[in-house]
């Protein structure tokens, strides 16, 4: 969810991105009357899943590291953790007065995991990944650790021991792993992922993702929307060559007027059209230049 911290108003606004659940299933999960484990019966399964579901909520790194299996000792750790909020919740779900195996690791007698890895199920509640934007003209904005937000921790159970004792391997993973997505999309152009004609703009699926998830407009040479309150909207300034908004054909002092015909008339409406279009195909934009509207359209392609 969206939050905020301002130099002034509208300015260095920081934004907070949710973190992935992920999640595991007990199939076989059995509960029984004490003492008579031949009256054994399935432990209640959580609504639309074969059995009892448990779910962690990652950050960035976190995901990236399940999803690569790198480091492994990493990633074995982040699958237990999985593992274990399974039998959590398998233990939950038993009724008062019943045995059950959920905590069971002995071989034959615990519950068998649905799939050999945690799979993502949806946006959790904890913070994934953050940032400042829209610097003050001339100034910046804070740098924040992109798994620490205004204090907070990105894990939900509040011993993110992942993100602040790993801090320094999520770095050098980062160039091992997660820099290969960085250095496809950022060793180039926005020009070579961007095409336009007329008034549609094809943008590559995969960049479009890259920019989303590392704020990339911000921080690709210095294009930045400032807020003007006498025109009660948002000017772009510093568009250079080779960025992103050089490659919609936005120039600078172009003013954003609306996104999918939703007039962006402060920071309540620019970041509910940033949250409203996290997942979008396509997007509509109309800019204000030399008095005249210009709409054109975005849309993602493979």
């Amino acid at each position: 969810m969206p939050g905020s911290g301002c130099v002034y108003a509208d300015q260095c606004i920081q934004i907070n991105f949710p973190g992935d659940d992920y999640c595991n299933v007990f199939e076989d999960a059995l509960m029984w009357p004490p003492g008579q484990p031949e009256l054994a019966e399935p432990v209640p399964p959580s609504v639309g899943y074969p059995g009892p579901l448990g779910c962690v909520c990652l950050n960035a790194e976190e995901t990236s590291t399940l999803e690569s299996g790198v480091p492994e000792e990493y990633a074995a750790e982040l699958a237990q953790r999985v593992r274990e909020a399974t039998q959590n919740a398998c233990a939950s779900a038993v009724p008062d007065g019943y045995d059950h195996n959920c905590m069971s690791e002995a071989p034959g007698e615990a519950p068998i995991l649905l799939a050999d890895m945690p799979f993502y199920v949806g946006a959790g509640d904890c913070i994934g990944d953050c940032t400042q934007i829209n610097p003050p003209k001339g100034g910046s904005c804070d740098d924040p650790n992109p798994y620490e937000c205004q204090g907070t921790t990105s894990t939900d159970d509040g011993d993110d021991e992942a993100s602040s004792d790993t801090g320094s391997d999520s770095d050098s993973e980062e160039s091992e792993t997660g820099s290969e997505e960085t250095g496809v999309y950022g060793a180039a152009s926005a020009a070579d992922y961007v095409s336009c004609a007329g008034a549609v703009c094809e943008v590559d699926r995969g960049y479009a993702q890259f920019v989303l998830e590392s704020l990339a407009w911000y921080d690709d040479g210095g294009t930045t929307f400032v807020y003007e309150p006498a025109r009660g909207r948002y000017v772009i300034h510093g568009v250079t060559e080779g960025s992103i908004a050089h490659a919609l054909g936005i120039l600078d002092g172009d003013v954003l007027d609306s996104v999918d015909g939703v007039p962006i008339d402060g920071l309540d409406a620019a970041l509910a059209a940033l949250v409203a279009h996290y997942d979008a195909e396509a997007v509509s934009l109309t800019l204000g230049r030399g008095g005249q509207r210009r709409t054109f359209s975005c849309v993602l392609v493979d």
